[in-house]
């Protein structure tokens, strides 16, 4: 390659580039202003989706425990999940129909009480949002249940529950919220800027080489080593 050809022609694409105020709208304009509004209205939409979603109740089933065990009451005094009967609650949750399952052993209480480690086991769809907040809502109820029956485990023992906490850890950040926004702007926009301009650009790089094989110019041959 001729590479004092080459940069001639270099300089005179960046001319031309910068004389085309849609060449300049593209790559200065729309990345700079466009681009971050855009990730605003995005973001302020997720989260009026979110809050949404906080009011809805998620409805969920109850397999192969019977009524009168405790954790059945449990979830039914709940407000923030419903409890609904299904007469085939996997197919449910597949169909969008309720959004979880929770499935224990009949007998859950008898060997909760005997101090035995049971098994829960929460069936949901991770592909739909609410079916996988129903599951985060059961597993929160769940863990909850649990911190219960050890309370009740060390009672009996005549043991305090801090028996558990051997170490209290507790995380604190002297940072200020200014510097913690500093700080996210500062590692988000140097990327967001350098892969907007980049995608930018390739409208001059497909205008400098599609756009002079259909013009039937091609003054990139110029830069070759052809006589």
């Amino acid at each position: 390659m001729n590479f004092n050809k080459a940069k001639v022609l270099y300089v005179k694409e960046i001319k031309d580039a910068s004389r085309d105020r849609g060449t300049l709208l593209t790559v200065f304009i729309l990345p700079l202003i466009l681009y971050p509004l855009l990730f605003l209205v995005s973001g302020l939409l997720i989260n009026m989706m979110n809050k949404s979603e906080e009011k809805l109740v998620p409805t969920i089933a109850i397999a192969k425990i019977s009524e009168n065990q405790s954790i059945v009451s449990l979830f039914k005094k709940s407000s923030k999940v419903q409890v609904i009967s299904s007469l085939n609650p996997m197919e449910d949750v597949k169909e969008g129909k309720i959004l979880a399952v929770i499935e224990a052993p009949s007998n859950i209480d008898a060997q909760l009480l005997d101090e035995k480690s049971v098994p829960v086991t929460i069936y949901y769809d991770e592909t739909n949002r609410m079916s996988v907040k129903a599951k985060n809502i059961v597993s929160q109820l769940l863990e909850e249940y649990e911190k219960e029956i050890i309370n009740q485990r060390l009672t009996r023992r005549n043991l305090d529950k801090s028996f558990l906490n051997v170490i209290g850890i507790e995380e604190i950040s002297v940072s200020s919220k200014q510097k913690r926004a500093g700080f996210i702007i500062g590692v988000l926009v140097p990327y967001l800027l350098v892969i907007l301009l980049y995608t930018a650009s390739m409208n001059t790089a497909t205008d400098i080489t599609a756009g002079e094989k259909e013009r039937k110019t091609i003054e990139t041959l110029l830069a070759s080593n052809i006589r």
